[in-house]
């Protein structure tokens, strides 16, 4: 999709559904095949991968061991894979200077433990003006990531956060789950294009706020909204549209961690009151909330295809709404 491989449907449709439709053609065709290990990983038969290496030749590369291994790097190399080491240290990746034309940099997690990786390759990759694909995912000793990264204009695909992300004009895709992330940072708004965001962290006082998501029009797929209780007013999160976002499917509403005892029973209730959903949504999973009742619209009749919902954390609830859910 980053790469602009697929062809934008007629009807102006879905980019990221076009492109599943190309992987299940291809998969139908046995170019991939389902990892026995995670069923939602796919693998290439071992026939299929050596002609696909054949045919990129030099411009894909693949990154093994902590020297690197056998992979060449050349001018024309455009993509590459890196295996993930426990410590992935600077000399594997001295080689990375060659590609000046380089595209797309994945990782590949190989170990369940924290890994870590050297300071320098955060500098080796910024000054791959044409990197569009960057995932820097698994490293757990990345803390911030420098200025310069906002200078990669043709990036749609980050997988960690830079601090102006407001900048990215052009983003699509961004996947934050799983990080500390403590606040989204000013002017996330205008990424007027971004379709999915896993998740929207409310900070305390600075960073974006929750209206900001009612600028966000082109929102699908799955969206968490942790740190609600740091919504200063129900007319911001009223302000966030999420009646109008058709294409969402699975909504989470946090408003804090689990340990967290505090909280305003009427402020949550009435901050819930204006985050009713649109009647497509299929998964709807409410915590920490500490309301001591649901505003009408939680488990009105009009939302028949909710199939799921879950709801922790909430001690002072009195769960009267439950009973209109087929679920």
């Amino acid at each position: 999709m980053a790469e602009g491989l697929l062809e934008l449907p007629k009807n102006n449709g879905d980019l990221e559904e076009r492109g599943n439709e190309y992987f299940k053609d291809l998969r139908l065709r046995s170019f991939f095949q389902q990892s026995k290990g995670k069923k939602s990983c796919f693998i290439m038969h071992d026939l299929i991968s050596d002609l696909a290496k054949s045919v990129t030749g030099e411009f894909v590369s693949r990154l093994e061991g902590s020297g690197g291994g056998s992979c060449v790097i050349t001018e024309k190399t455009c993509h590459m894979s890196n295996v993930q080491e426990r410590y992935d240290v600077r000399q594997k990746f001295q080689s990375l200077a060659k590609a000046k034309g380089l595209r797309t940099f994945l990782n590949t997690k190989s170990f369940w433990w924290p890994l870590y990786v050297s300071d320098m390759l955060m500098h080796d990759l910024m000054v791959k003006s044409n990197l569009r694909v960057l995932s820097l995912a698994n490293y757990g000793n990345i803390k911030e990531l420098p200025e310069d990264i906002l200078k990669l204009w043709g990036c749609k695909y980050l997988v960690e956060l830079p601090r102006d992300m407001g900048r990215l004009i052009n983003m699509l895709y961004l996947d934050i789950k799983g990080t500390k992330l403590a606040r989204m940072p000013e002017g996330m708004g205008r990424l007027k294009d971004l379709q999915i965001v896993t998740d929207f962290v409310l900070g305390f006082q600075d960073g974006s706020r929750i209206n900001e998501l009612g600028k966000l029009k082109h929102l699908r797929g799955r969206l968490s909204i942790l740190g609600l209780k740091n919504v200063a007013s129900a007319m911001d999160a009223k302000d966030a549209n999420l009646k109008d976002k058709v294409d969402l499917k699975k909504l989470k509403l946090r408003w804090s961690k689990d340990n967290d005892i505090d909280g305003d029973s009427r402020h949550d209730r009435e901050v819930l009151e204006q985050l009713e959903r649109h009647t497509n949504l299929e998964h709807l999973v409410i915590q920490s909330y500490k309301g001591t009742r649901f505003p009408e619209w939680v488990g009105h009749s009009s939302f028949s295809n909710i199939l799921v919902m879950s709801s922790t954390g909430m001690d002072m609830l009195q769960l009267n709404y439950f009973n209109l859910l087929k679920c």
